[in-house]
C-alpha cells in the first residue's frame, strides 16, 4: 500500500479525513487548495469524496458542479485536454472542482474502479489533487487514500474528536497504511481550547 498506481508521478494527491463530523475538514479542504493554488502558483483540483457530503464543497466554494463525481466515473466522452472544462467546475479563483453531489437531496454513489481513469487522467493536468474524504471511509474512500502522497487528518482539541482520532489512526494503521502517510491538522485551536 502506499505505492501510487494511478497517479501520474508529476502529481500529488493530499486526502483530507477525520475522526469525527464538524471538525472543519471540509472548510480545511478547500482553504488549503486554495492556498496551495496561490502559494505555489499551480493547477490544484478539489475533489469532493465524501460519503456523506451534502454538498458542503459547493456551498463553501460558492460554485454549482458542472459534474458530480459520479458523472465523471461515468463519463462517455474521451479523456482530453479538450474535454476537461466539461469534466472540472472552474472557480473564479482559479481552482478546479469536482463536487460530490449537487446538493443535500443526492447522495455520492460511486464504485471505486470507475474513478481510476478520470483520476489517472486528473493527475496528468493538475500538480495537486486534493480531496475531502469526510470521515466515514469506505471503499472509495479507502481506494483514493491508497493514492495519496499525504493524508491530512483534521482534529480538534475536543476530548470526544481525539478519541475518535485515535480510533481512525489505529484502524487506518491496522490496514497498514503507513503512519509516516498522516500529518495532524489541530482545527479550533487556541488559547481556550
Amino acid at each position: 500500500m502506499g505505492v501510487p498506481v494511478v497517479i501520474s508521478p508529476s502529481c500529488h494527491l493530499i486526502a483530507v479525513l477525520g475522526g469525527k463530523g464538524g471538525v472543519g475538514k471540509s472548510v480545511f479542504a478547500a482553504n488549503f487548495a486554495a492556498a496551495l493554488m496561490l502559494e505555489l502558483r499551480s493547477q490544484v483540483l478539489l475533489i469532493d469524496a465524501d460519503g456523506k457530503s451534502a454538498g458542503d464543497q459547493n456551498v463553501i466554494l460558492g460554485v454549482r458542479p458542472q459534474k458530480t463525481l459520479g458523472e465523471v466515473a461515468t463519463f462517455n466522452g474521451s479523456f482530453s485536454p479538450q474535454s476537461l472544462p466539461q469534466i472540472v467546475t472552474a472557480h473564479p479563483s482559479g481552482l478546479a472542482y469536482i463536487g460530490a453531489v449537487r446538493g443535500p437531496e443526492e447522495s455520492l454513489k460511486v464504485a471505486p474502479d470507475t474513478v481510476l481513469k478520470p483520476l489517472e487522467f486528473l493527475s496528468r493536468h493538475y500538480k495537486y489533487i486534493v480531496v475531502d474524504l469526510g470521515n466515514d471511509l469506505q471503499a472509495l474512500q479507502l481506494m483514493l487514500l491508497q493514492e495519496a502522497t499525504v493524508a491530512m487528518l483534521v482534529t480538534a482539541p475536543e476530548v470526544l474528536v481525539v478519541n475518535q482520532t485515535q480510533r481512525l489512526i489505529q484502524d487506518l494503521l491496522t490496514q497498514t497504511f503507513p503512519l509516516e502517510m498522516f500529518q495532524l491538522v489541530i482545527n479550533k485551536s487556541g488559547p481556550g481550547a
